[in-house]
């Protein structure tokens, strides 16, 4: 099952507030090896996973940070072959975390738009969504 990990955070991170303990479960692996490939600090995605920080778009300038979250979006679906958002994906996990129609349309409108780089398109929507979201 190809499960969209970004919303976790929007992805491991943000989405914790928002995903079942089989979401994370099934999430684990895939942020482990991202958690190695980016060498992003573990109190920080610790820390986001805690909803522990106020405004995520602080960290904007931190390279491992957004490594990790563009590793999570691509490992984890989130991102369709050709670099465009999975909106299906997205509205599934952020249903499954329980919010509205609404509000999971509100969040798709404003959070799923596409940057100068793939980098780029994953920390805005991962800050949009962890910022707004939840």
């Amino acid at each position: 099952m190809k499960l969209p990990t970004y919303l976790i955070l929007t992805t491991l991170v943000v989405y914790s507030q928002a995903l079942t303990q089989k979401q994370k479960d099934a999430i684990s692996a895939v942020d482990k090896d991202c958690q190695e490939k980016s060498k992003v600090s573990k109190q920080l995605i610790k820390a986001l996973f805690d909803h522990a920080i106020p405004d995520v778009s602080v960290y904007e300038n931190n390279k491992p940070l957004r490594e990790y979250l563009l590793c999570v979006d691509v490992t984890g679906g989130w991102f369709k072959q050709d670099g465009n958002f999975d909106t299906k994906a997205w509205k599934t996990i952020l249903k499954d975390g329980n919010l509205c129609d609404e509000k999971v349309d509100e969040l798709i409108k404003k959070c799923l738009v596409q940057k100068e780089t793939l980098e780029e398109t994953s920390f805005h929507a991962f800050s949009c969504v962890y910022n707004d979201g939840v």
